[in-house]
């Protein structure tokens, strides 16, 4: 076991710190590579931390090759950037382009100039090992911001993501499918319309019961496995009732709500939707409670005006609610405490609240840009640990023993930039904030040790104060008991003097 091992076995957040430390400020490539391999099965444990130096250590994992014989113009194979995992640490340039060449070459050949990173962890990143789930698992679990704005974790979920694009888009094109035969058959009943659409949905049965069989108990934990039970129990039911000429509206209506909604995740298979799936999400969740607030007051105005027309029934009432919501009213024939209704209706609901509602998603939008492309990774992490949980078989024991010692370098090839100019705003606002999301648990424990400090201070002070009070109080005393005696003395003498004038005198 390495002592990283015992840091995370204590919990022990400032062994843990200091060990990340040292690693990152190594310069010596051989000790390097060394710790490297020593800590490489605590990786993925270090995501459970809260660490202040693992966004650091995750960005040192994978650095700019400055080597001489690497850098250089070259003809690439593939549209960069490229990412793959090696057998070796070594980069081979041959892996990445076809050949190199200088600048003279360039001009003439379609060749660019290139750049190379990384990273000295090796590790089984094989898709669907007990590694790699592990793995992939605690990245999603860490609460830790700012691990998906570092090159390594991007570098590593979208290497896996190409791998398992085909299965991911296949999956994708299957469920649309399924939304397609069954609007064509609402519109145009056929059976066999509604055949393809039950052998569909038993495809998408299929891939749910390798999900709950492979891993239960992440399958339980995922609120999205819920509904697409609960989309495919609605979609068999109404197939059936279909079948038996049995025409059952509320339960199409559910069958038909589910399924549109489930496939809006679906569009996260491409990079170009996948932004506008999490954003319209994110908006659902920030704007519910100010939804149940509109809908509160939109009942409330509608019981208002039923009270002044009792021959409205309750669907009437929030039918026309709702449509002055939308900007429409009938304003004939209707009393002065009808309209005053109408107005406080119109200048709370519509003017104030949907203004509100503006600020609302405006604030959310805002928030969004500022964690796009964390949210994006992030999805996209989601959706490989989904499909690599299914493959079951490369955690079987001949997969096991294969890929037992195997390790795997992640290296990436891009066009050269300068890394040290940023053209780009949010990525000067993103590193501010998460350098004071770094320091702010270190200044809350600074807080806490000054706050006790000022205790100890203060109880010390009072303790001083009390003592040489209580000093003082005894010096006081001391000089009044020596003043007493004194006094006591003399008057005592003034005493003996007296009566012994008083013998004299009587001798006298």
């Amino acid at each position: 076991m390495s002592p990283l091992s015992y840091a995370l076995i204590k919990s022990s957040r400032r062994c843990i710190d200091q060990i990340l430390n040292y690693i990152i400020n190594l310069e010596d490539d051989y000790k390097l590579f060394h710790c490297i391999h020593q800590i490489r099965d605590d990786v993925p444990l270090l995501f459970n931390t809260k660490s202040l130096y693992l966004v650091p250590f995750l960005e040192f994992l994978f650095v700019r090759r400055a080597d001489k014989d690497i850098i250089g113009f070259y003809e690439i194979r593939e549209e960069l950037p490229m990412t793959i995992f090696s057998p070796v640490s070594k980069i081979y340039t041959a892996a990445f382009t076809r050949e190199n060449g200088t600048e003279k070459d360039s001009a003439k050949q379609n060749m660019i100039l290139v750049q190379f990173w990384g990273s000295p962890l090796g590790y089984n990143y094989t898709a669907g090992s007990e590694e790699s789930l592990q793995l992939l698992k605690k990245m999603n679990e860490c609460e830790t911001q700012g691990i998906f704005q570092t090159l390594f974790i991007q570098s590593l979920i979208r290497e896996k993501w190409d791998y398992l694009w085909p299965a991911i888009i296949t999956f994708s094109v299957i469920y649309w499918l399924n939304l397609i035969t069954m609007v064509w058959y609402i519109f145009d009943p056929n059976i066999y319309i509604l055949t393809n659409f039950i052998v569909l949905n038993g495809i998408l049965a299929l891939y749910e019961l390798l999900q709950a069989i492979t891993k239960p108990t992440d399958y339980i934990s995922d609120i999205w496995n819920f509904i697409d039970l609960l989309r495919l129990i609605l979609s068999i039911l109404w197939a059936i009732f279909e079948v038996c000429d049995e025409n059952v509206k509320g339960l199409a209506f559910s069958m038909v709500l589910f399924n549109f909604f489930r496939g809006l995740t679906y569009f996260r298979a491409f990079d170009f939707t996948r932004f506008y799936v999490r954003l319209i999400l994110m908006a659902l969740t920030d704007s519910f409670a100010f939804l149940v607030i509109f809908l509160y007051s939109t009942l409330a105005f509608g019981v208002l005006y039923a009270s002044l027309d009792n021959s409205l029934s309750l669907g009437e009432v929030w039918a026309m609610t709702y449509e002055l919501n939308m900007g429409n009213f009938d304003n004939e024939k209707i009393s002065f405490f009808q309209y005053s209704c109408f107005t406080l209706a119109s200048l709370i609901n519509v003017v104030m609240m949907l203004n509100l509602l503006v600020s609302t998603l405006g604030d959310t939008f805002d928030r969004f840009q500022m964690i796009a492309d964390e949210l994006n990774s992030k999805e996209m992490l989601q959706l490989v640990i989904e499909f690599e949980s299914i493959m079951f078989w490369k955690r079987s024991e001949l997969a096991k023993l294969r890929s037992k010692g195997k390790l795997l370098y992640l290296q990436r090839c891009d066009i050269f930039q300068d890394t040290n100019v940023s053209d780009k705003w949010q990525g000067k606002i993103k590193e501010i904030s998460f350098k004071i999301d770094g320091y702010k648990d270190e200044v809350l424990g600074i807080k806490k040790n000054m706050s006790e400090e000022l205790k100890n201070i203060g109880e010390d002070l009072g303790r001083s104060l009390n003592e040489k009070l209580q000093k003082l109080e005894e010096k006081v005393e001391s000089k009044i008991e020596l003043l007493r005696q004194d006094w006591d003395s003399k008057i005592n003498g003034v005493i003996k003097m007296l009566e012994e004038m008083n013998k004299n005198r009587n001798i006298t």
